[in-house]
């Protein structure tokens, strides 16, 4: 009903709730997720529970196949973006684990998580483009960015940070992610894509392509309230 719950993980009183996230169509999807829905753009780090308060949804990360998109697709259509359908019959949720299978790319999204490290797992097709869409400009619900950060520090490791504001005035989340394989990461402000291996702004987005070959990817993301350093210890 309207119990605005949120579904994935989280360990007892940690730092960060990793789970799906719908696009917001209104009041019911106050945690990011509801029941009702079918379609999925991605797995977020933070996320409130019980509330009747729209915010949160930061870090959105999301696996898909196929070529290099830029945005997130529509309820309607989600495959003109990244976004994917997704059934019921193939999402299980349990205590310290969460699994969906991404139905348009045949993506399988496994999610278990410690205090403060969200850790993901995908299973991807054979002999396809394979990504991930790292999108700090959206989030859930009223929650808005005040500044976006991303950048690439090795083949395996990138970082940023989110600051926002929405029911939470002044909220600020810094994120290390470590790869199981190597990667390479492109930048975009929202759509338009941007040189280099750093981008500050608004609205920043990355896309991380990983080789054809890989089936199984792994990703580790440590956040922090203080910096992309203590992350990265995290």
């Amino acid at each position: 009903g309207h119990g605005h719950t949120f579904l994935g993980v989280a360990a007892p009183f940690g730092a960060l709730q990793l789970g799906p996230t719908n696009i917001n169509k209104g009041w019911d999807w106050c945690s990011g997720y509801h029941y009702s829905d079918s379609v999925l753009i991605g797995f977020s780090h933070l996320h409130l529970n019980g509330t009747g308060c729209c915010d949160s949804g930061d870090l959105l990360f999301m696996p898909y196949t196929g070529e290099m998109k830029k945005i997130v697709g529509t309820q309607e259509n989600p495959t003109s973006g990244y976004g994917s359908h997704y059934s019921h019959d193939r999402e299980k949720a349990r205590v310290g684990y969460y699994s969906v299978m991404l139905d348009d790319s045949d993506v399988l999204v496994e999610l278990t998580a410690t205090e403060r490290v969200g850790y993901h797992r995908y299973t991807f097709p054979k002999d396809v483009e394979k990504h991930v869409m790292i999108n700090l400009k959206d989030a859930n619900g009223d929650d808005r960015p005040t500044d976006t950060y991303l950048e690439q520090i090795n083949d395996t490791v990138i970082r940023g940070y989110r600051y926002s504001t929405g029911w939470s005035k002044k909220q600020q989340i810094y994120f290390s992610a470590v790869f199981s394989q190597p990667v390479h990461l492109t930048l975009y402000h929202d759509s338009v894509q941007v040189a280099g291996n750093r981008l500050q702004g608004l609205d920043v987005k990355g896309n991380v392509a990983v080789a054809p070959v890989v089936e199984e990817l792994g990703v580790k993301v440590g956040i922090s309230p203080v910096s992309m350093e203590n992350a990265m210890d995290n």
